[in-house]
């Protein structure tokens, strides 16, 4: 089922990590992130994010549709839920349970769901759920960013072993698929650097993945 609109509200309690899907074929999809703002890009293997189902992070590929379509999906949704409670017998003490319930499958879809003017991202998103998290094991990566529109929350996820959550053996060497440079700072100097950046922060095992874009750059101006 598609997801109705996003809410700034339903937002507010979750963090979410944002990726650009690249490519998808059967069960395996890659994403990338640009940093920094540069024209470089890391690609990462999401198939290589295992976790397990007692963690609190959920990683899905957002849909996009029309205002009109996600508030049809909206109103079918909580009609069949209505029908559904009508003719279950639920103790009054009970009813919050569905209600929850209900609300819950309301703050996913539209953790998931964006415009269908965005359609061209393929976005896919990491978000992580507090409420899932009762022994606070990923609180302190709940943060915060400053952006446009003010402060914001933010999940500054950190690739590492979770116990319980992630399997053992979890690592940005084993999710990075490659990291481009380019094609502005694709230079044999900024090879170097980018290789020995790697040495310094003891991230050796990415030193394999770092490609050299050859795509022609001009500068504009």
């Amino acid at each position: 089922m598609e997801a109705p609109a996003p809410s700034r509200q339903a937002r507010r309690s979750a963090g979410r990590l944002t990726f650009i899907q690249r490519h998808h074929r059967a069960r395996r999809a890659r994403a990338h992130a640009s940093i920094r703002r540069s024209s470089s890009y890391a690609y990462f293997d999401t198939t290589q994010l295992d976790v397990t189902e007692e963690t609190p992070l959920i990683i899905a590929q957002v849909s996009y549709d029309t205002r009109e379509a996600r508030l049809a999906w909206l109103k079918k949704t909580i009609g069949m839920f209505g029908e559904l409670l009508s003719s279950a017998d639920i103790p009054d003490e009970k009813l919050y349970l569905a209600a929850y319930t209900l609300f819950e499958r309301i703050k996913i879809f539209a953790l998931f769901t964006k415009h269908r003017g965005f359609i061209e991202e393929d976005e896919w998103r990491l978000v992580y759920l507090p409420d899932r998290d009762p022994q606070k094991k990923m609180h302190a990566m709940f943060h915060y960013f400053l952006s446009p529109r003010g402060v914001e929350p933010k999940l500054k996820f950190k690739v590492q072993p979770m116990p319980g959550m992630t399997s053992e053996d979890l690592s940005l060497e084993k999710i990075t698929d490659r990291i481009i440079l380019g094609p502005s700072i694709s230079s044999p100097l900024a090879h170097a650097s980018v290789l020995r950046m790697f040495e310094l922060l003891n991230r050796s095992g990415l030193k394999d993945k770092l490609r050299v874009s050859t795509i022609p750059f001009r500068a504009i101006g």
